[in-house]
């Protein structure tokens, strides 16, 4: 029993007075990531990605759950070591890796107390697996990711957004951990008097933090993606082990690799540290660094009189002026008798041994994590129209007049940088929107703008065929086109703000169930009209009923040349839609077309509503139909007039949404709307009778608004 007491006694004071993994302090760890996530790193800008890529037009300042992204993964460099509630210390044990024998943290009392994981190995860990303190694993925060991309309610993707941050600067942290070399040698001693941590988190050494961050050491992006995990074996296999470690400094049939290979651009953070620095109980403990590239040497310390001797390591990978002090006695004693003792009076504690230190491990702390940083948002992909360019069309009709329900379509072509192909996935499309009280285009408000949302409403399709993978960027390579159905989730037309994500999961290069997304702002819904106007007829400047006795009358008084003029009314039938490209246009025919109007009666309008991209003439559509007598008395023949008539209408979809054209001032576009005989439209497209005498015109004025409201809309069939 007092044996157990005394046990208890030891554990107690060891969780109290001894940190076996803070590595750098959370101020440190906090400090680096938030710096990280502000500023460009080796071409990647977080704020630029998350503006460009996943459309957070606030960048880092986006507020999730009452923190924005900075402070999420700021915070994650804390909760890494200290999860709120938890002992940290039982998470932390985790935070260790000795590249030469792969393994994490032994502990005390032969493994039986905080013996821990290797930190490849807990940051790899399966999801819902990593504990104590939460998940926050890769594979977890890669689901938290796409959970936020994909979840259709607002508060519920804020929640995994947060998480996903949090989650990815707890990452960053196990990384950084790997620069120092207590994490990487086995060494548990640190104190809480002790360290570089505490040093590096005073004020008047800040400097080098700042130095570091300004500086940073880089493993390259493109090769960090395109090499795989140097191990086989569980738990090892994402190529971020490489960051950690890239099994370069290692053991090969008993012979340990020279420490000179640490000085390559692709070397593990872990190797790094291990082989060229010490830790308080690891002095000569391991090969490297060698009593045989160490030397002595004697220096006045900085602002005082006081001369002090070092070890300089001047060989065997990278040089360090100070690789240690030496207390006064032991100076006295033959360099290989205080190897021989583990390194007995041989200190670290020290303002210029820490400097030499902090300097060498920190830039690479730094450039490591944002490498990190990097990878987990390489996938991307690019959108454009597909090749009927527009994205969807709807037909009036239903709930609140109508939505699009039947294919999406859009092109997509993987442009990540690195290359990496996207195989054997799932596609998703997520198309994002507000929802204000009313149509603001069809029945735009007095004084703009409509009131809507803050919250976005999400609907989120698989795509239709199964397609599973995207073409990866390179000369002649054509994006895919890719369909989904909303027909089970319409997309209402009095929508604001919409924008477009696909999302894809799977195979990305080298890692399985990676995320990679594309975003495009697309236009709102557009109505474009196609009124038959041919139930009058413009005579003098003036309309009259076509068909009318007023109408005969005056055609047959005009003049000798009075056989020419048709008044009466007319339909048109075969009424062909296509939308086609602004620069080269191409007719609708009965083979190729994108809607159809099957009868277009006299005095009657179609309408349709089409998701295009909102650019200066980006929107095109031509028709093709003919012309048919409505009046059966109508003894005209097609010598007067015409059997089948064109349209084109080259124009601008429709912007209506919030924008950050000042940040973070908002500014709201609003389009130019009409109304022709009573129906709202943005583009109109609309066919009269050839008025007499021509030039003759009437008042537009009086064609849009004055006359009585036209019929319909006429039924539409889209294949």
């Amino acid at each position: 029993m007092k044996s157990n007491l005394i046990k208890l006694t030891l554990f107690v004071l060891l969780l109290v007075y001894v940190s076996p993994a803070h590595a750098w302090l959370k101020e440190t760890h906090q400090y680096m990531n938030e710096k990280i996530a502000k500023n460009p790193m080796n071409g990647f800008w977080l704020d630029n990605y998350l503006r460009t890529n996943l459309g957070f037009f606030q960048g880092i300042a986006q507020p999730f759950n009452g923190s924005d992204v900075v402070i999420w993964i700021s915070n994650g460099g804390e909760f890494e070591d200290v999860p709120a509630w938890y002992n940290p210390y039982f998470r932390s044990v985790n935070h260790f890796h000795n590249p030469l024998t792969k393994s994490g943290y032994s502990g005390y009392w032969g493994g039986a107390v905080l013996s821990g994981r290797s930190a490849i190995e807990w940051s790899q860990a399966p999801m819902g697996t990593q504990s104590p303190g939460g998940y926050y694993s890769w594979y977890d925060v890669r689901n938290d990711y796409y959970k936020a991309l994909t979840l259709p309610l607002q508060a519920d993707r804020d929640t995994q957004w947060a998480e996903t941050f949090r989650g990815i600067g707890q990452l960053m942290h196990l990384v950084q951990d790997m620069g120092v070399p207590d994490h990487s040698r086995d060494d548990g001693y640190h104190s809480v008097f002790y360290g570089i941590e505490n040093w590096v988190n005073e004020k008047k050494h800040v400097q080098v933090l700042d130095t570091a961050i300004a500086s940073p050491v880089f493993m390259n992006t493109t090769t960090l993606a395109l090499t795989s995990s140097p191990f086989s074996f569980p738990g090892f296999s994402l190529p971020i082990t490489n960051l950690f470690d890239s099994n370069q400094y290692k053991y090969t049939n008993g012979i340990i690799s020279l420490p000179g290979v640490t000085l390559n651009s692709f070397i593990g953070l872990s190797e790094y540290s291990h082989a060229n620095f010490f830790s308080p109980k690891s002095i000569y403990k391991y090969p490297y660094p060698a009593l045989t590239s160490s030397y002595e040497y004697t220096q006045m310390a900085p602002g005082t009189s006081e001369i002090k001797t070092y070890l300089n390591k001047n060989a065997d990978g990278v040089p360090v002026n100070h690789l240690a002090a030496i207390g006064w006695f032991t100076k006295y004693l033959p360099l290989s008798q205080i190897a021989a003792s583990n390194g007995f009076g041989i200190n670290l504690v020290d303002d210029q041994v820490l400097n030499d230190y902090a300097s060498l491990l920190l830039p690479r702390a730094v450039g490591y994590s944002a490498n990190l940083l990097n990878y987990f948002f390489r996938g991307q992909i690019a959108l454009s129209a597909p090749d009927r360019f527009v994205y969807a069309l709807g037909m009036p009709g239903g709930f609140f007049g109508g939505s699009f329900n039947g294919d999406f379509k859009v092109k997509a072509l993987n442009v990540t940088p690195t290359g990496e192909a996207m195989t054997g996935g799932t596609i998703q499309l997520v198309i994002k929107y507000r929802l204000p009280g009313y149509d603001p285009i069809q029945n735009p408000p007095q004084t703009p703008p409509v009131p809507t949302p803050s919250d976005f409403n999400y609907i989120v399709v698989p795509e239709k065929f199964g397609k599973t993978t995207l073409p990866t960027n390179g000369p002649n390579v054509a994006p895919v086109e890719l369909t989904f159905d909303l027909s089970t989730n319409p997309l209402p037309f009095w929508t604001t703000d919409v924008y477009i994500q696909v999302v894809y999961q799977g195979q990305l290069g080298n890692e399985p169930n990676a995320v990679a997304v594309g975003f495009k702002d697309i236009s709102e819904p557009t109505p474009i009209v196609f009124g038959n106007d041919m139930d009058k007829i413009c005579l003098y400047g003036s309309y009259i009923p076509a068909g009318s006795q007023q109408a005969i009358t005056a055609v047959q008084t005009l003049n000798a040349f009075s056989f020419q003029v048709d008044p009466y009314a007319h339909n048109l039938t075969n009424y062909y839609i296509k939308f086609t490209s602004p620069t080269a246009p191409v007719w609708p025919t009965s083979l190729d077309h994108d809607a159809t109007i099957p009868v277009l009666n006299q005095g009657n309008y179609g309408k349709i509503h089409v998701l295009a991209d909102y650019t200066p003439n980006s929107l095109a559509v031509t028709t093709a139909a003919q012309v048919t007598p409505a009046d059966p008395n109508d003894h005209f023949t097609s010598g007067f007039h015409p059997v089948e008539t064109n349209g084109v209408i080259i124009g601008q979809a429709v912007k209506y949404q919030t924008d950050f054209s000042l940040w973070p001032q908002y500014t709201t576009t609003y389009p130019n709307t009409g109304l022709f005989r009573g129906t709202p439209f943005v583009h109109l497209l609309m066919y009269e009778n050839a008025p007499y005498p021509y030039p003759s015109t009437c008042l537009l004025s009086t064609i849009l608004s004055a006359l009585p409201n036209v019929v319909g809309p006429a039924a539409m069939t889209i294949p």
